[in-house]
């Protein structure tokens, strides 16, 4: 995590603007939520880099319990601002609103993870005008994205 804000610094001073994500790593969504109490620690801009199963199978970690799923809710609203979320929760089977959570949760995401990649992949030529000829930093620039690369999915 603290790798990839690296590069999303380098990118941000490139184009002269400031980009920020808060992300979560193949659904190690622990990094930034206790898995007991569910606190919320990145409330505002959440980065989910994980594929729909992935997602679907941490949510179905949680037992039935109403105190879980009130967490559950929580930070489901935390990460979507929709009332419709709150309706379908009650109406629903639990396992049926974690289905529709993680599609809803993962197609709201698709769209900036591609973005992310695509400046991910060109970083050399990104951030190349300012490190122009240090192989050195090449070097670890590219032993650093084969690494990340490793750890992420679509």
């Amino acid at each position: 995590i603290e790798l990839i804000n690296k590069i999303i610094k380098k990118i941000s001073i490139y184009f002269k603007k400031n980009v920020k994500y808060n992300f979560i790593i193949n659904n190690k969504i622990l990094y930034s939520y206790n898995k007991k109490k569910m606190s919320k620690s990145l409330k505002n801009d959440i980065f989910i880099y994980s594929n729909y199963f992935k997602l679907l199978t941490f949510f179905n970690k949680f037992k039935f319990t109403f105190k879980k799923k009130k967490s559950l809710l929580n930070f489901f609203l935390n990460i979507i601002y929709n009332n419709k979320i709150i309706n379908f929760f009650f109406k629903n089977n639990f396992y049926i609103f974690k289905k529709k959570i993680s599609e809803i949760i993962y197609f709201i995401f698709y769209q900036k993870k591609l973005n992310f990649f695509y400046l991910l992949k060109n970083i050399d030529y990104l951030i190349n005008i300012v490190n122009n000829g240090n192989k050195y930093f090449n070097f670890i620039n590219k032993f650093n994205f084969n690494f990340i690369n490793k750890f992420i999915n679509l």
